[in-house]
């Protein structure tokens, strides 16, 4: 089954859901963990089922729940050099 999901779509923060078969992307985190836990929650899934996490860009409404959801997946982040740098996943040069 395919299905694109919305979690949180705002100023406030912004996250969704793409499904494809056994992939579960998280795209952004921009709301707090326990918000993404019960969206989530209610597709009968959980943070541990996604495979992969996909940042599109650095501003906080994005990322704010990042460095927390790290610490409940093994699910890698998907973003670009730059903005890996910005949220402090890589160092700067």
């Amino acid at each position: 089954m395919t299905y694109f999901c919305t979690l949180a779509s705002g100023s406030e923060g912004n996250c969704y859901l793409y499904v494809n078969g056994r992939q579960r992307i998280l795209i952004d985190a921009g709301k707090n963990t326990r918000y993404i836990n019960d969206g989530l929650r209610q597709l009968a899934l959980s943070v541990s089922d996604l495979t992969h996490i996909l940042i599109t860009h650095s501003h906080g409404d994005h990322v704010s729940a990042l460095p927390v959801l790290l610490k409940h997946t093994a699910a890698p982040v998907w973003c670009s050099l730059a903005t890996a740098r910005e949220i402090g996943l890589l160092p700067d040069r």
